[in-house]
Order: C-alpha cells, then structure tokens, then sequence
C-alpha cells in the first residue's frame, strides 16, 4: 500500500488487519457479493480520519462496503455489553494501590471469561448462549 511503512508491532498488526479484510472481500467476491464491514465511527475507521480506509476503500471499489454504527450506541455494538458488565466487575467502586493491581485484576477478568464462553455469550447477549440464567460475573455486579 502506498505510503505504508512496515516496521513496528502496531504496522504489523495494521497490515495483518489489512490480510484479513482482503480475504474477505476475495470470499465475497468469488461469491458474487460485495464485502460489507460493520464499524463504528471512531475516527481511525473512516475515511476523513484515516488514509489506511481511503486507500483500501480506493483498491477494493466496488468490492467493499462499510457500514457505520451510530457513534455511541450500546444496543447495536455488543462489545460494549462486555465492557459494561466487566467494569462493574473489575473498576467500579474498586480502588486499587497501584495501576498494576487495576491491570492484573482486569487480565484475571478476561482470562476467565476465555475459559467460559457460555458466560461470554450471554454477556454480550447472543442467541448462541445455552440459556439466559445470570452468569456468575453478573451476580457478583450485581
């Protein structure tokens, strides 16, 4: 890509962002479809704000499409269902000494959720999570 340097962690993980959304459209493509990216509208994901997007936007026309969330709209991106019920867990009303303790605690969340996926699920909601009780995590937020 024109006027990309690659070098860092950050690039590397840019152009590996990049592989994945050019699979993508190829998929799409040999499909007879256009490739459509769901996003927000942080400024690092449009246009105005990014030269990475114009240019991929440029070289994949008419084979990819982005779609815009509204800017803050917690029932559309379900992230941000994670990271709601993840702060109550781990930094609301919480003080630590240290911001490594706030870090620990913060990876000790997380790890546990990458070894229950059924909590996972149901914390963002899907229609894939085995059923609808409270998980742990939300009775101890609660």
């Amino acid at each position: 890509m024109a006027g990309l340097m690659v070098g860092s962690p950050l690039d590397e993980l840019l152009m590996s962002d990049v592989s994945q959304v050019r699979a993508a459209v190829a998929r799409s493509k040999a499909h007879g479809r256009v490739a459509i990216i769901i996003t927000d509208n942080l400024k690092t994901h449009t246009t105005e704000g990014s030269l990475l997007v114009r240019s991929m936007l440029t070289e994949l026309s008419g084979q990819l499409s982005l779609v815009y969330t509204p800017a803050y709209d917690p029932d559309a991106n379900r992230i941000e269902w994670l990271w709601r019920i993840s702060r109550r867990i781990v930094t609301h009303n919480h003080h630590r000494r240290d911001f490594e303790s706030l870090l620990a605690d913060a990876r000790m969340h997380f790890e546990t959720l990458t070894h229950t996926p059924d909590d996972l699920l149901r914390h963002i909601g899907s229609p894939y999570a085995p059923d609808k009780r409270p998980t742990q995590s939300q009775e101890l937020a609660a």
